[in-house]
């Protein structure tokens, strides 16, 4: 499974020019697949992950201080 995440600019971007810091890929209990930071910084990035099984997972991204949360599904 690979998501990528990509911080997009213009009047509908909810997060207009920040950066996210941290992702997190967990499953539907909460418990951590997979996690990446960024110190500097980041405007895109991908996970991969192969491992995970089909079903739904949380994706959680760290603009700032803020954590958004988006639901991914493997089939």
């Amino acid at each position: 499974m690979a998501v990528k995440v990509i911080n997009e600019t213009g009047p509908s971007a909810t997060h207009q020019n920040d950066q996210f810091y941290e992702l997190q890929l967990t499953d539907k209990l909460g418990l951590v697949v997979r996690q990446q930071k960024y110190t500097n910084g980041a405007k895109q990035a991908s996970i991969n992950e192969s491992s995970p099984k089909a079903d739904m997972y949380i994706l959680r991204i760290l603009y700032n201080k803020k954590w958004i949360t988006k639901s991914v599904f493997r089939k």
